[in-house]
């Protein structure tokens, strides 16, 4: 019985690891940012992923079936100690085919997600295989990160 109890105990703190894991990337998961389209809508759909130590970013290239152009969306999370950030926040994000920066003021979700913006295009997009760089600046700080599928 003892045994049982301590497999258990040793069961449940590791399952507990990895829910926290997966925590930094939610809310920004391509079915959270697509809870209204199925997935047989797309032509294709690649998330390329990463983080630091105080972000998680998630960089969503998509293709809607019958559509000409494909589309992408860069969300981020700040997932580091407490306080978060106040005021604006500045980003650059950098592939072989795509870049883009700006500064944004960090107002995110309920969730901690800012969605940084999305942009439409018909010319050449980010293949599955690349890998975005990201850099963000905060509050006197600042970090890069990659992204990858």
């Amino acid at each position: 019985m003892k045994k049982l109890f301590i497999f258990i105990l040793i069961g449940s703190l590791l399952s507990s690891c990895l829910i926290k894991n997966d925590s930094r990337f939610s809310g920004m998961e391509k079915n959270d940012f697509f809870k209204n389209i199925s997935d047989n809508n797309f032509e294709y759909i690649y998330e390329f992923k990463g983080h630091s130590d105080n972000w998680a970013g998630n960089y969503i290239v998509y293709k809607l079936e019958g559509e000409e152009d494909h589309n992408s969306v860069l969300l981020i999370k700040y997932i580091g100690e407490r306080p978060e950030p106040t005021g604006s926040i500045e980003y650059g994000y950098f592939s072989e085919t795509e870049n883009g920066h700006g500064n944004h003021p960090y107002h995110p979700t309920d969730e901690g997600v800012l969605n940084l913006g999305s942009s439409v295009s018909n010319g050449l997009q980010t293949d599955k295989d690349t890998l975005v760089n990201i850099e963000v600046t905060w509050d006197g700080q600042s970090e890069s990160f990659k992204l990858s599928t």
